[in-house]
């Protein structure tokens, strides 16, 4: 007798006409792809499989092994049936869920010519070369100009000039978190040298520490924020940060007057920064 917990077969007679000939549309990708293009399949009665009756514990399985590959792919998997997304995590729950990082995808320039709307951004994933079209949102210039920086892990980092509020998206899988806006951080500085008046010059950068935490770094001016705080904790220093902020096993590193400082960060405690005992980039980057 064969389980509900596997594809079951079903005789040419017994196939509904809707399976014979189906019309399948590609998943979307996070926030919306522009790659959803139809296709045409024709599944031949005799191999025709009931996949939505998958259950629960071979989905999950399917699915952890998809995800060990490509987050997109498993973002694929779940759009493609409604019992899968049932019994599996939601990629949109928690921007900053390591499971879910898009490490390997990176965002590519793209040109919009003076008087075009924004309508996409193209990432590649460095890994297999595949091209995908993401809308970002906050990127279409309709709230004021807004500043981006990369994470290590893939995450972007969105900040706007005109309203000073910060977000990080998962460009991959779509999910969102705001950060504290960071008028209280910049109180007491030229906003013309945090915000240069040409968007291909470096302005700020950001990382993500082990315990979820956002380091953003504007011209040597370090804050350390999460979703749900309500300001930025400014980390403070004597001496001016040399470089922009870079993360190596899980910990985020910063460099003063040709030493490699490590950033401490807890939930429990103001941010500080301490002497490294080596360097492990080996040089000042």
């Amino acid at each position: 007798m064969a389980s509900n917990s596997t594809p079951s077969s079903t005789p040419a007679s017994k196939v509904p006409k809707s399976h014979r000939r189906r019309r399948t549309k590609r998943a979307r990708v996070g926030d919306g792809s522009s790659a959803a293009a139809e296709s045409t399949v024709h599944a031949p009665a005799s191999e025709w499989r009931d996949w939505a009756s998958l259950g629960s514990g071979p989905a999950w399985l399917i699915a952890d092994r998809v995800l060990s590959r490509d987050v997109a792919d498993y973002v694929r998997f779940r759009a493609s049936s409604k019992a899968w997304r049932r019994c599996t995590a939601d990629p949109q729950a928690d921007a900053l869920d390591p499971r879910f990082h898009p490490r390997c995808w990176t965002m590519l320039q793209d040109v919009v010519s003076r008087g075009l709307r924004y309508r996409y951004s193209r990432f590649k994933n460095d890994a297999t070369g595949e091209h995908i079209r993401m809308t970002i949102r906050g990127l279409n210039g309709r709230d004021g100009r807004t500043h981006l920086a990369r994470t290590s892990q893939g995450l972007l980092v969105l900040l706007n000039k005109k309203t000073d509020a910060v977000f990080v998206v998962n460009p991959v899988t779509g999910a969102r978190a705001d950060l504290p806006p960071v008028t209280a951080l910049l109180s007491g500085f030229w906003r013309a040298d945090v915000f240069p008046r040409w968007p291909h010059e470096v302005h700020f950068g950001v990382e993500l520490t082990y315990d979820s935490a956002i380091v953003i770094n504007l011209h040597g001016l370090l804050g350390v924020a999460r979703p749900g705080d309500e300001r930025w904790a400014e980390v403070e220093w004597e001496d001016p940060i040399l470089g922009p902020v870079l993360s190596f096993a899980g910990r985020v590193y910063c460099f003063v007057d040709d030493a490699a400082m490590v950033l401490e960060t807890s939930p429990d405690h103001p941010p500080r920064l301490s002497k490294a005992d080596h360097n492990p980039f080996g040089s000042v980057p």
